[in-house]
């Protein structure tokens, strides 16, 4: 067994198993196990001036939910796309692909 196949095995066996991290969640119209996190703060610093604390927002643009999906089970989004997750329309912000799972970055389609 290689590398790549004990990372495989590990995103099948852990990061995506029902019983640990993930959930089923419908993605563009299929149920796959991701991960989904809808707390993203990137882009958002705190900054303390005089002994006050402010949040300054530095996102060239707002991420809504981040989800983690194994790159076996979805075919790349591209940037820019509509992406739908749960029945609710998203933008695609960005795709990275991280031992064999993408990580995309949705914004809520149609604005705030």
């Amino acid at each position: 067994m290689n590398f790549k196949d004990i990372v495989a095995r590990d995103v099948r066996n852990t990061f995506l198993n029902v019983n640990e991290f993930a959930d089923v969640h419908e993605i563009n119209g299929r149920r796959l196990k991701a991960v989904v996190d809808k707390a993203a703060s990137e882009g958002e610093i705190s900054i303390k001036f005089h002994g006050q604390i402010t949040r300054q927002n530095t996102r060239l643009y707002n991420v809504d939910a981040t989800v983690y999906v194994s790159a076996a089970e979805l075919a790349k989004p591209k940037v820019g796309s509509l992406f739908t997750l749960d029945g609710r329309k998203y933008l695609t912000q960005s795709v990275s692909e991280l031992g064999g799972m993408y990580q995309i970055k949705l914004q809520i389609a149609g604005g705030r």
